[in-house]
């Protein structure tokens, strides 16, 4: 039987998702401008809600898993 992930292997599973998230939100943003706040759930690596903070919006993910960061 295979040992389940800790939550640091498993965000370091989620990590190759995360360009393709922040592209993901770039073309939504440039279809549709950009939103005043942002709630991600299930935001995993926080990839889209840091991008989102950077862009100004303003953004809080949350997720199952322990983050280091405490307020994603």
């Amino acid at each position: 039987m295979t040992e389940p992930l800790t939550p640091k292997q498993w965000r370091k599973t989620l990590e190759q998702f995360d360009l393709w998230n922040e592209r993901i939100m770039l073309a939504y943003c440039a279809a549709f401008g950009l939103p005043p706040s942002l709630l991600d759930i299930g935001c995993g690596t926080a990839a889209m809600v840091k991008l989102a903070r950077r862009l100004s919006i303003d953004a809080i993910g949350i997720d199952l898993i322990e983050n280091e960061e405490p307020d994603i």
